[in-house]
């Protein structure tokens, strides 16, 4: 999936909250490269919930950051410039110390999936795997180690659609699970609008044939 950084900067200054944003891509403990977004708010504190419920509005699942960092101020260069290689490393999400409620052998096999592929326990069967810091790449993983499984009929798109181990789980075992909508009302597949750097192309091109 093709990623703009800057046009998810773009899309996180339109929020009210927001200053100024800079976003980056850094290795995860797997060394798999994460987005993650650090902002300076314009006053109060960020529910980081509510931020990737806006900018699931405007941007593809695949481009939401995976982390929000809020800062004060940025790190500069000499030349008084954002010095992006300064950007501090994102925390990184504690062990749960409360054993996992699961209800079959699926949602234990995407348990231990997650674990793996997140560097981390800290979540249950109805947290949604892009807020706890999934992305793309991980699902690309995720779907070949499930399809070596025996789950041969699996798309990709379909990850994105159960985003949840409680909802996967259920698709995975032949049972009827309804995609999770995102705040808009439309499932959580990648976005078929575009970028909006091709939105505006399309309207340039439209306006010169006219």
């Amino acid at each position: 999936f093709r990623i703009e950084l800057g046009e998810i900067e773009s899309a996180l200054i339109t929020l009210p909250e927001i200053r100024e944003a800079a976003v980056i891509l850094r290795p995860d403990h797997a060394n798999d490269p994460q987005l993650v977004a650090y902002l300076i708010p314009t006053g109060a504190a960020i529910d980081t919930s509510d931020l990737r419920r806006e900018l699931r509005k405007l941007l593809p699942e695949h481009m939401v950051p995976a982390v929000f960092v809020t800062l004060t101020s940025w790190p500069l260069s000499p030349n008084g410039k954002l010095d992006r290689k300064a950007l501090p490393a994102p925390p990184t999400a504690p062990d749960s110390t409360t054993p996992l409620s699961v209800a079959s052998a699926a949602e234990t096999l995407l348990h231990t999936h997650w674990t793996d592929l997140l560097g981390h326990s800290n979540f249950g069967p109805e947290d949604n795997f892009f807020d706890l810091g999934g992305h793309s790449l991980h699902l690309g993983r995720l779907h070949a180690q499930l399809q070596s499984g025996g789950h041969a009929d699996l798309t990709l798109v379909e990850l994105f659609q159960y985003p949840t181990i409680r909802t996967l789980a259920q698709r995975l075992e032949g049972a009827t699970a309804a995609p999770v909508p995102n705040s808009s009302g439309a499932e959580k597949t990648p976005s078929r609008r575009g970028s909006l750097s091709q939105q505006r192309a399309r309207r340039r091109e439209a306006r010169d044939r006219s």
